[in-house]
């Protein structure tokens, strides 16, 4: 455990709870794969991520918030950008596709598609594409689950049709840009309203694993079922 520039302390297996690692493997495990993620504090208008930059390297703020920032201030018309906090991988598409080696040529070479930048000061950890590399060799499972994780963004794009149909398309930088704004969001059984009837209806929700129960409040305890992967 150590300090970060803010004073907080920084305290990797905490920390890494705040991913989605949480509930993907054993607590014990986090603990034995804090040593391949780094820690890192930001500011406000810190930038954590640069468009352009080669996307080597997977992000998840922990603490605070930043902004996925899909189009800059230009001509008097303002950032387009949307806010995310913990729990969500950013960037990292070329540890996907692995294009980003270095016997690739340089149009190989996946680049992060958006910049984030940092917007409530907190902390984020970071997962660089050797560190991803080292885990292999001494914990494939866990890679294997890591890796997962981080490329159910783009794999939401391919693998479900309704998605697919959109974006087979689309230039490389758009389907990535796209990919860039899935935020992943854990439940438990009987725990949590996930929506709600009624309420705003401001977010796409699709099904990864487990089963979801959809009640009709109009008509008393009608209610179904979802259990199938990619489901919206």
């Amino acid at each position: 455990m150590g300090l970060c520039a803010a004073g907080h302390e920084w305290d990797l297996p905490l920390h890494l709870r705040q991913t989605p690692l949480d509930g993907a493997i054993p607590e014990r495990e986090i603990k034995e794969v804090c040593k391949f993620f780094t820690i890192q504090d930001f500011e406000a208008g810190d930038v954590i991520i640069k468009k352009g930059d080669p996307s080597n390297t997977a992000y998840c703020i922990v603490s605070g918030s930043a902004d996925i920032v899909l189009k800059e201030e230009k001509e008097g018309k303002g950032r387009i950008q949307v806010t995310v906090g913990a729990n969500n991988f950013l960037g990292g598409f070329g540890l996907i596709t692995g294009e980003d080696n270095a016997a690739g040529s340089s149009n190989q070479v996946v680049k992060e598609p958006v910049s984030v930048v940092g917007a409530r000061p907190g902390m984020y950890v970071k997962l660089p594409r050797d560190q991803l590399q080292r885990l292999q060799q001494v914990k494939p499972k866990i890679y294997k689950t890591i890796s997962e994780l981080i490329a159910l963004r783009a794999h939401l794009l391919t693998d479900i049709p309704f998605f697919k149909q959109v974006t087979s398309r689309w230039p490389k930088a758009a389907f990535y840009t796209f990919a860039s704004l899935f935020q992943y969001q854990a439940f438990f059984e009987h725990e949590e309203l996930i929506a709600e009837s009624g309420k705003q209806a401001d977010k796409l929700i699709v099904l990864i694993r487990g089963t979801l129960n959809v009640a009709n409040m109009r008509k008393g305890n009608d209610m179904y079922q979802l259990t199938e992967r990619g489901k919206l």
